[in-house]
Parts: structure tokens; sequence; C-alpha cells
């Protein structure tokens, strides 16, 4: 049995770097980083086909 590769896409977009430390540092908080953090969101949001979670980060990171 052999298995095929999945195709990877990469994807790049630009965000103000104010949001992207922010991000990263909910993301950290949830030991992961932004990349990883990104993929999550897209897979999610795939599966469900909706936005429909929340992350909460009360520590003070925001």
């Amino acid at each position: 049995m052999t298995m095929e590769k999945e195709k990877i896409s990469q994807v790049n977009f630009k965000m103000p770097e104010k949001d992207k430390k922010e991000v990263t540092a909910i993301f950290k908080y949830y030991g992961l980083d932004l990349s990883t953090g990104i993929l999550f969101v897209f897979e999610r949001s795939s599966a469900y086909k909706e936005y429909s979670f929340n992350f909460k980060a009360s520590d003070g990171i925001r």
C-alpha cells in the first residue's frame, strides 16, 4: 500500500506588526508558534465549515 503525499501550498499575507506580536504572544501562551497557530485556525475552520471557537488569554498577555 502506497500513501500519496499531500500537496502543500504556501500562503503569505501581510498584517500590522502590532497585531502579529499580539497574536504571536497568544499562540505562545498556548504552546504554539505563529505558523502552527495559524494552521490550527485554518484546519479548524475547514473541518467545521465555520469559525466557531474562541481563544481566551486572560493572564495579562492582552
